[in-house]
């Protein structure tokens, strides 16, 4: 029995072990989300119906091929459907046959199809890659807005040491009659407001993780920790120049090539439209034979002995369809001017959110640099204060005030520090660049 329970706890030990969670980086969560995320799932499902519509495309240029078996009972007077003669007489026929048809000439119809069906997985691929650079931005974002958070609780914890000391130093002080009572009170609320916000720091972090978790779609029972260290610091981010970064954008955002694409695809649905007013042309062949109980021949020697072949040219030439390739030719013209349009709200579009990405990219890291001072001077004051309370120059109402001042300081600072570093992570994702933080 000891030695089941011993085993047992070996087994429940390596377990946990095994149930360690991995780190997870920025680049490692950015690589995950572009392969599992369920909208890159969806849009590469819409690739690849894109493809099976290409091949199918293709193959209408080939001929087709159907099979064809019938089988008849006649009674009384009628024609015989093998031997055309009239008989009275229970009739039992059978026909079998082969028929294959090719289109040689339709107006263009087909080879315009097959290219519009080669610009469309192209488009599609771009899709996958839009889905790709727009799970990539929220990742982005939720990932900086943790460690963002992971800032906020490690001030906490600094704050919640240095009132725990404070504390512990106006119990001395008021033993020896140097504080009154009212001063430790004070310091002691100041020590439940900063444990306070280490559990609503703490709390927003785990949600922030939540979220995160939730946008790379794993499951419930996984372990997920991310790697809260940073190495950007704001006086060290470059600003790109705006036009750089919108002209680099123009020419590597998929969805711009997408856009430019559905251009040439409805043009290509005007050329197919047109081509129903021209003729078409289509040849066809047909083996048949059959059998008919009529005859006092062997049924293997009559079907050798009706067996004919068959080989015939059909044009169709289109002279009035109710306007219904013009209808056709109309709305492919609408089309164009919807791409056209589309196309022009998508280059807007980018534009707008590289220059509201680069103005606030721009404002953030001055407000960031300016929140730093603010932060070091508030700093500094607090050491300074804390000196004097130390002494007995200050009384416990300066000090909390002081260290109001440096935690609010401290606040401003993390939030213009993030929101720099976020906006600037974007810039560089419009540039192509690699994103490390």
């Amino acid at each position: 029995m000891r030695f089941i329970l011993s085993s047992l706890f070996l087994i429940s030990a390596f377990l946990a072990k095994g149930q360690e969670a991995e780190v997870w980086s920025l680049s490692d969560c950015l690589s995950y989300a572009r392969e599992n995320s369920i909208t890159v799932k969806q849009a590469m499902l819409g690739q690849n119906s894109a493809v099976v519509g290409l091949e199918q495309a293709e193959y209408q240029r080939y001929p087709n091929l159907t099979g064809a078996a019938s089988y008849s009972f006649t009674n009384g007077q009628s024609i015989d459907p093998i031997t055309s003669d009239y008989v009275n007489q229970q009739v039992n026929a059978a026909n079998f046959s082969l028929n294959s048809q090719v289109t040689l000439y339709s107006g263009g119809q087909l080879k315009n199809q097959v290219a519009q069906n080669e610009l469309l997985v192209a488009q599609n691929k771009l899709y996958v890659a839009e889905a790709q650079n727009d799970i990539s931005l929220s990742i982005i974002e939720a990932y900086l807005q943790a460690l963002y958070v992971k800032e906020n609780i490690d001030v906490a914890e600094i704050n919640i040491a240095t009132s725990t000391r404070q504390l512990e130093q106006a119990k001395t002080r008021h033993r020896f009659g140097e504080l009154t009572a009212q001063g430790v009170a004070e310091v002691e609320s100041q020590l439940a407001t900063n444990q306070y916000q280490l559990v609503t720091a703490t709390n927003a972090f785990n949600q922030q993780v939540l979220s995160l978790k939730q946008l790379l779609e794993l499951t419930p029972e996984t372990i997920f920790k991310i790697d809260t260290t940073t190495n950007l610091l704001t006086n060290q981010l470059q600003i790109p120049e705006l036009v750089r970064v919108y002209q680099t954008a123009r020419q590597t955002m998929p969805q711009v090539e997408a856009s430019e694409l559905d251009m040439q695809i409805s043009q290509l649905d005007l050329e197919i439209a047109r081509g129903g007013y021209k003729p078409s042309l289509s040849a066809n062949a047909r083996l048949l034979t059959g059998q008919t109980s009529t005859r006092d021949i062997d049924f293997f020697d009559q079907l050798n002995g009706n067996f004919n072949q068959q080989v015939g040219l059909s044009l169709s030439i289109p002279i009035f369809d109710r306007k219904q390739t013009s209808s056709e030719v109309q709305r492919a013209l609408i089309g164009i001017e919807q791409a056209r349009l589309q196309q022009q709200a998508v280059d807007k579009e980018l534009y707008r959110n590289i220059e509201t990405t680069w103005q606030n990219a721009t404002a953030a890291l001055s407000e960031a640099n300016a929140a730093e001072s603010v932060r070091n001077a508030s700093q500094t004051a607090f050491l300074m204060t804390q000196q004097q309370y130390d002494l007995g120059e200050a009384n416990a109402t300066d000090l909390l005030v002081s260290q109001n001042n440096y935690i609010t300081a401290e606040r401003q600072y993390l939030q213009a520090k993030y929101a720099g570093i976020l906006y600037y992570a974007l810039l560089q994702f419009y540039l192509g660049a690699e994103i490390n933080i």
